[in-house]
């Protein structure tokens, strides 16, 4: 899914890439400067992987009932999926809605304000648009590989009950649906780093 909807983005602003021409002189993200979005990226990326190393003392007041949230919620989880079942008609329903939500309005949001940033010369729109293209490429660049290292059953494999790992390494991959992809592009796509932003 995030390679059809990162497909279409691409397609989207590809006409945009094609017409920049000027070098921009700001350290921005933007589509003239590819080099300054892929150093933004790895930046990101750095920060995101040594972020437990600046932890501090304090910040287990929101970690640990976070951490123990998430063990509730993925218990209480199974046995929803055990009690209400597995429905094809429905999941192919639920999974249309939140595409449209989670993919292609982004999607279209992000082209869009490119787009009319680029037609009003509103330097503050579009990297607005272009930081938020970041975001769900920072949050995916982390997703698809704790997928894999999660190796979580969907509903519709094995006993419907989202096991993980459930043949140890002999089946591996058995599923890639935790973490959520859509619920990790909505939430990173909210965050815009604005000090990547010169206003």
């Amino acid at each position: 899914m995030f390679v059809r909807g990162f497909s279409l983005l691409l397609a989207a602003i590809a006409p945009l890439v094609v017409r920049a021409q000027v070098q921009p002189q700001r350290d921005e993200c933007d589509l003239r400067a590819p080099g300054v979005c892929a150093r933004h990226v790895l930046q990101d990326e750095g920060a995101i992987l040594t972020s437990p190393l600046h932890a501090r003392a304090s910040d287990l007041l929101w970690i640990a009932p976070f951490g123990l949230a998430t063990g509730v919620a993925i218990d209480y989880d199974a046995h929803a999926l055990r009690t209400l079942g597995y429905h094809p008609k429905q999941q192919n329903t639920f999974d249309q809605i939140s595409n449209v939500g989670a993919v292609y309005l982004p999607i279209a949001a992000i082209a869009g304000g490119y787009a009319a940033g680029a037609w009003r010369k509103d330097d503050y729109l579009q990297q607005t648009a272009v930081l938020s293209a970041e975001a769900i490429l920072d949050a995916q660049i982390i997703n698809l590989p704790l997928k894999y290292a999660i190796n979580r059953q969907t509903p519709d494999q094995g006993d419907g009950t989202g096991r993980f790992w459930p043949h140890g390494t002999r089946t591996w991959p058995d599923g890639q649906s935790m973490p959520s992809g859509h619920a990790v592009r909505d939430r990173k796509s909210t965050r815009l780093n604005s000090s990547h932003i010169t206003i």
